[in-house]
């Protein structure tokens, strides 16, 4: 237990003003006052940041999620109203316009769901043992969409064959996240890069672009809830919120692993995340014999 204590010396004089030599010392036990103090910050960090949830909240329902809608409901009126002054073409052109913002309106309406959730302490981590290659797998898949439409293709650069134990729908959330974002930022044509491999009792899963990079500036403040980080646009225009780094960061951490950017502006960006190996598969690092 640590106690906090206050003390106080100072010389004694006599009527005349003069040092008699003598001190005098009060000491004082101010551990209360100490656990006060600490807990009025502790109140202070959590209103700032129960005020940022508010103000990005509110943000995201102004602006990013009315946005997409303003597209879908653009398109589907004049595939309703005008179809037949339309070639097969330009319908084919719509309608891909017309999945891309559902896709993203869906995505950004799930990890808002999945925010508020946190932020009212509901979500609770389920983890369970499963393998890598299949959740990676179909991550993939459901952003191959997104990726034909910039005409990116994403290599997967290892087999994945690891068994994980964690949450399996958080770890879900986390690689679609990283993998929209990398699609996003990516020139068209290019490539993305995932990876997985071993370190110790844990795998590092890694996503990589060659596309935008991040400012340094935006690159030291990107998974912070402190301060307010402002969401570039993607190479296509593709609008953003900051909210789903925010989201992969929270739950990375809750399932005992942790996340880390590298970024060079203008040559792309490299995110990995760490999860826990399946601890009955895979003996403690020292004694691994690889």
């Amino acid at each position: 237990k640590l106690i906090w204590f206050e003390s106080m010396i100072q010389p004694q004089y006599d009527s005349h003003g003069e040092a008699t030599g003598k001190i005098i010392a009060v000491t004082r036990d101010i551990s209360a006052r100490k656990q006060a103090e600490a807990q009025q910050k502790l109140v202070e960090k959590q209103l700032k940041e129960a005020n940022f949830t508010k103000d990005k909240f509110f943000s995201i329902i102004a602006h990013d999620l009315r946005s997409p809608f303003t597209s879908i409901l653009g398109f589907s009126r004049l595939l309703n109203e005008e179809y037949d002054d339309f070639s097969d073409e330009d319908r084919k052109t719509m309608v891909q316009q017309i999945l891309i913002s559902t896709e993203h309106t869906f995505q950004l309406l799930d990890n808002l769901l999945a925010w508020a959730k946190t932020q009212m302490g509901h979500t609770c981590v389920y983890p369970e043992i499963f393998r890598l290659d299949g959740l990676i797998n179909e991550t993939v898949q459901l952003a191959s969409a997104q990726a034909e439409s910039k005409n990116i293709s994403i290599k997967q650069l290892s087999n994945h064959q690891f068994e994980v134990k964690a949450d399996v729908n958080m770890t879900k959330t986390v690689m679609r996240n990283l993998l929209s974002n990398a699609i996003k930022y990516s020139y068209e044509g290019a490539q993305i890069g995932v990876d997985s491999k071993r370190e110790g009792d844990m795998v590092r899963i890694t996503v990589t672009d060659y596309g935008t990079g991040i400012h340094a500036d935006t690159l030291r403040i990107l998974f912070s809830l402190d301060e307010k980080v402002i969401s570039a646009k993607g190479t296509a225009n593709e609008k953003g919120t900051g909210l789903g780094l925010i989201l992969v960061r929270e739950f990375v951490e809750r399932n005992g692993g942790t996340i880390s950017v590298e970024s060079e502006y203008g040559k792309g960006s490299r995110f990995s995340f760490t999860l826990p190996l399946n601890p009955g598969k895979y003996p403690p690092a020292e004694h691994d014999p690889s």
